[in-house]
């Protein structure tokens, strides 16, 4: 849903603004097209003017639902509307998480319980999603299926996108859901972390993790930091700050709707003293 009006009747139209001080502008043939860009901006966009170093993308139509996407004046790629978007979408993503300046992006389911995040941290395919799902429908909050995001304080920001959900009619892609979809709540507030998990989807696994230290947990967190790399001093002070008597646990699962309220209960225990 689209939470602000388009200023142009023109065409072209466009639109601006930014989210976790990263600027981006939109551009698209007509107000229908720009409609499906800003449906995944990232929720924490807000409208504004555009940026000197802004980052700039462009949908066009070039023929009979065959569509061309520019970043910055070059094509970067194209297909059909749906295939157009998808790309678009991975790329601003991306692109925020790597160049948001004041906060660290790890690629890791997160959700809320008791006032607290279990934050999931795993490569791609490794059932962050699945177990996301599993949380939040045995009643946790819904903070991402993608990111972790930290602040100078440690704390945990939401990014709530659509769940990308994997089926067996969706071989080669992921099934988009809306949390409220699922019956998901929506968290909406930085909040401290509870849990780090790292599990590994296993089928027939039983769940016997092993506990992490604060230090193991944040370690664990920063391998699937952005900034891991470039930027690993700042990384480490979030991370750190982050931790701060926090348990982990470590091991391959079997099924996550078995595991879910296991880990409510666990994170309803009395945080770990540093």
């Amino acid at each position: 849903m689209t939470l602000f009006k388009l200023k142009s009747n023109r065409d072209p139209v466009t639109v601006s603004g930014q989210a976790f001080g990263v600027a981006v502008a939109l551009e698209a043939d007509d107000s229908s097209q720009l409609e499906r860009l800003t449906e995944w901006l990232p929720p924490c966009w807000r409208i504004g003017e555009a940026g000197a170093d802004e980052l700039r993308f462009k949908l066009t139509k070039i023929g009979h639902d065959a569509y061309q996407l520019l970043r910055d004046g070059a094509e970067i790629g194209g297909g059909t509307l749906e295939e157009t978007v998808r790309g678009y979408e991975w790329m601003l993503r991306t692109h925020i998480a790597k160049t948001a300046p004041e906060h660290l992006f790890v690629h890791a389911g997160t959700v809320a319980h008791g006032g607290r995040a279990i934050v999931i941290p795993g490569l791609s395919f490794s059932g962050k999603t699945t177990l996301v799902t599993a949380l939040v429908q045995a009643g946790a909050v819904y903070y991402s299926d993608e990111y972790a995001v930290f602040d100078k304080a440690g704390l945990v920001h939401p990014y709530p996108k659509p769940l990308a959900i994997r089926s067996p009619d969706a071989r080669h892609g992921s099934e988009h859901h809306h949390p409220e979809q699922l019956g998901a709540t929506v968290g909406d507030d930085p909040i401290p972390i509870g849990l780090v998990v790292c599990s590994q989807y296993r089928s027939g696994a039983e769940w016997e993790p092993v506990e992490l230290t604060p230090a193991e947990a944040m370690l664990e967190l920063m391998v699937h930091a952005f900034k891991g790399g470039e930027q690993a001093e700042g990384s480490m002070s979030m991370l750190g700050k982050a931790v701060v008597g926090v348990s982990g646990l470590k091991g391959d699962r079997g099924d996550a709707a078995a595991l879910a309220p296991e880990l409510l209960a666990r994170i309803e225990r009395p945080a770990v003293q540093p």
